[in-house]
């Protein structure tokens, strides 16, 4: 896995894209020393994804159970799911908010009249 800054990311965008996507290569970017957002091939994203819809079959809990009738391997099964929902949640936020910044770089500029 490859950490970069943004402005070199947005320097070689095109070079970038290519790595991740026929490299298979994985991109942090970073502002300020700080990751704020990944490049990642396609494949990982399905990957993801199915993990979740794996995860939600396997850990959805009956309405009536409390914890304490819960087997711990299930409530470890459980906290893990919810643990990784929630970083989920949290990059798929930071990794939109990056790429409308990106795009918003990128955009060509309007020209006053």
């Amino acid at each position: 896995m490859t950490g970069l800054p943004a402005s070199e990311v947005r320097a070689n965008f095109a070079d970038m894209l290519n790595r991740v996507a026929y490299g298979e290569e994985r991109v942090i970017i970073s502002r300020h020393a700080k990751p704020i957002a990944a490049l990642v091939p396609i494949a990982d994203v399905e990957r993801l994804a199915e993990l979740e819809k794996r995860a939600a079959r396997d850990v959805a809990p009956e309405p009536s159970a409390t914890p304490e009738h819960i087997p711990p391997e299930i409530m470890e099964r459980i906290r893990a799911e919810l643990y990784e929902r929630a970083r989920h949640e949290i990059y798929t936020q930071v990794h939109t908010e990056a790429q409308k910044r990106l795009e918003a770089l990128v955009a060509p500029k309007k020209k006053p009249r």
